[in-house]
């Protein structure tokens, strides 16, 4: 028999037998005995144990086959217990030796009574001992297992890490840089600011202390003046002396002006019309509709009247302005509230005249939809008649509008509270001279006063009364001359120049695509302009052509054919087409064609042209340059005013004076004119007033 002890240290006996142990992973074990007892001569016993031990293969093979699935995993462990298997082997070998007798006394014994319960027992333990090794080796492999899973998570740990290193790193460096080009730039700019303010506050304190010594240096004076006077009514002075201190007191204060007026009129009812100064209205300027609008939160205070301008066409501008406004040499400020759209494109013009743009702002952008005040100044270096107060909305989108409130034009570089042109404010002047004389009559009682209570030695606070209600009269009228008296403007007589028509079409048709689009422009605008002009009403019948010859009553000689010309329209209106052949040879060296001013041909009209400044206007061409149409009254003579055409369609004026039309007392309302050559002219639009 064999003892074997398992990892367990438990102890089993096997029979004597040959057995070999292969296990996996290099562990080579081999337990044998050999009983020389066992042989034939000694044993006759021997085919019947050969037998039985046969009978075991089976299951030794299997122990063999499970022994052998053991997990190289524990290659360690049983290296570790490799000694201990030997010794016992070869404790087993030495021990057989000793029991070899006693183990041929048994076996005859035993034969009988054999039972395979052992080899169970045997074989159970050895299962157990199997399965023991088969969980050991699935936890290795588990904790291999999990040993591989908690690198890669390791690894991944450290791939996180390492990305959360790189994003902090980036982010550490954006910040440093943020504070070094943002925060600390701004916080520098922050104490600049603060140093500018304390500065600010340092002049105002300085100033503030100029005024003090300035009011101590007043009272010093006045009190100095109030004694010259009590002086002067202790010496028993005149009451015309005193009156004529007081008189020249009065004037001094009188002589206080200030400026800061506005040079726009009607900007407190904001009425649109012809646009002229001297009536105190607004006229349209490009491409858009303006209108009147209530204002319920204006925010100058006493102007509730805007005019809404409204864009229809993106790439134009829509404004107004105020034509006829004679303007001098200086430096003017515009400014104006606006409300509209946040993004929206405002520009201001200070004044326009021809061959002048110094007047144009640059573009305003609205940063959000409230009120907001714009101002620009600029320089002027020569006088003239000028249009005044634009305000643009360029380039909105169709259907967008500005609102417009309170425009004011000043003098110098400083834009003030919005006010009214002093000429808008009835009776300011007259209601100021009446408080000249008003505080002149107070400040020669308050002397006379001044002089009785000498006089009859009233106590000195009496005095010191009178004294002070003087300085305060002459401070009140002071402030009160400051805040009220503005400077007189002339009015001055308006009159529109061809070549100003031309500047305008440049200034509004900036932005135009096409061709067709600036001349439409040009003539839409030169026809505003035209329609704007200071002037009384048209006398012309018939002036747009709308009416046949027949109806109209003109008349022409054998050399001149008159029609209507309805393909040739300018600014969509009708031209009177005038043919000229041989115009000089023939009808008694007298050709003309007559127009009938009022529709009443050969008649005079008391009070309609005789004896009057009669002003002929309208728009021509011809077929060939130079042209020549001379223009007349009927019964005035052969005086003609003459204009020479061109093949271009130009606005021409043709005055007739009052010395012409008065020489006949007989003036009729007719236009008379003839051609100095042959050829074909076209008149749009004649006016006659």
């Amino acid at each position: 028999w064999v003892t074997i002890q398992t990892n367990k240290k438990e102890t089993f006996k096997v029979p004597v037998l040959s057995q070999s142990f292969t296990f996996k992973g290099g562990l080579r074990g081999r337990i044998s005995a050999d009983s020389k007892a066992g042989n034939d001569t000694q044993y006759s016993y021997e085919g019947t144990i050969t037998k039985q031990i046969k009978q075991q293969d089976g299951i030794e093979a299997k122990i063999q086959a499970q022994i052998e699935a053991a997990d190289a995993a524990f290659d360690a462990e049983f290296d570790k217990r490799e000694k201990a298997i030997t010794d016992a082997i070869e404790l087993a070998k030495a021990r057989a030796e000793e029991v070899k007798r006693e183990l041929s006394d048994t076996i005859n014994q035993r034969f009988n009574s054999f039972d395979n319960g052992p080899l169970k027992e045997t074989k159970r333990k050895a299962e157990e001992a199997l399965r023991n090794a088969g969980a050991s080796t699935l936890l290795a492999q588990e904790a291999k297992r999990i040993e591989l899973d908690s690198v890669a998570r390791l690894e991944a740990f450290k791939s996180q890490t390492t990305s959360a290193q790189t994003a902090l790193s980036g982010d550490l460096d954006v910040l440093k840089r943020t504070i070094a080009n943002d925060i600390r730039p701004k916080q520098a700019q922050a104490e600049a600011e603060i140093a500018k303010q304390v500065e600010a506050l340092s002049r105002t304190k300085n100033e503030l202390a100029g005024v003090k010594s300035a009011q101590a240096t007043y009272e010093e004076t006045t009190t100095r003046r109030l004694s010259e006077l009590t002086n002067l009514a202790n010496g028993k002075a005149s009451k015309s002396e005193l009156t004529q201190t007081a008189e020249e007191l009065s004037s001094k204060i009188a002589s206080v002006q200030v400026g800061g007026r506005n040079y726009i009129r009607g900007t407190k009812r904001m009425m649109l019309a012809r646009g002229l100064w001297a009536s105190g209205t607004f006229r349209p300027s490009g491409t858009g509709t303006a209108k009147t609008i209530d204002v319920s939160d204006s925010p100058a205070t006493g102007f509730d009247k805007a005019i809404r301008l409204t864009s229809s066409n993106a790439r134009d501008q829509i404004g107004i302005a105020q034509d006829g406004f004679y303007i001098s040499q200086g430096t003017y400020t515009m400014s104006c509230w606006v409300k509209g759209r946040r993004g929206q494109k405002v520009k201001l013009q200070t004044y326009w005249q021809a061959n002048d743009n110094s007047g144009i702002s640059p573009i305003f952008t609205l940063k959000d939809e409230t009120w907001t005040k714009l101002s620009f100044t600029s320089a002027r270096n020569r006088a003239g008649v000028a249009s005044i107060g634009y305000v643009y909305l360029v380039n909105a989108e169709v259907g967008e509008y500005l609102d417009v409130l309170a425009p004011q034009l000043e003098d110098r570089s400083l834009a003030t509270s919005s006010k009214e042109a002093p000429e808008d404010i009835e009776g300011q002047i007259s209601t100021v001279e009446s408080n000249f004389k008003q505080r002149a009559d107070s400040l020669e009682a308050g002397v006379s006063r001044l002089t009785e209570g000498l006089r009859t030695k009233v106590d000195i606070s009496s005095l010191n009364v009178t004294a002070e209600n003087i300085r305060q009269s002459v401070k009140s009228l002071e402030t009160d001359t400051q805040n009220k008296l503005n400077q007189k403007l002339s009015q001055a007589e308006f009159e529109v120049r061809a070549g100003s028509i031309r500047q305008e079409i440049l200034n509004a048709t900036k932005d135009k695509a096409s061709k067709s689009e600036l001349t439409q422009t040009a003539e839409e605008l030169a026809s505003r302009i035209a329609s704007v002009q200071a002037s009384g009403r048209n006398l012309f019948l018939n002036s747009l052509f709308k009416q046949d010859i027949s109806k109209t009553g003109i008349w022409t000689t054998s050399t001149y054919t008159a029609t209507i010309d309805s393909e040739s329209k300018y600014l969509g209106h009708k031209a009177l087409k005038i043919i000229g052949l041989n115009p000089s040879g023939r009808d008694g060296g007298n050709p003309k064609v007559t127009y009938p001013a009022l529709g009443q041909f050969g008649k005079v009209i008391p009070g309609s042209t005789t004896n009057q400044d009669v002003t002929i206007s309208f728009y021509a061409k011809a077929n060939k340059n130079g042209i020549m149409l001379r223009s007349r009254l009927g019964n005035i003579g052969y005086k003609t005013g003459n204009v020479t055409l061109s093949t271009e369609i130009k606005r021409y004026v043709v005055h007739i004076p009052k010395g012409w039309t008065n020489e006949s007392k007989q003036t009729t309302n007719e236009w008379l004119f003839n051609f100095n050559q042959e050829g074909t002219i076209w008149i749009w639009m004649p006016k006659f007033e």
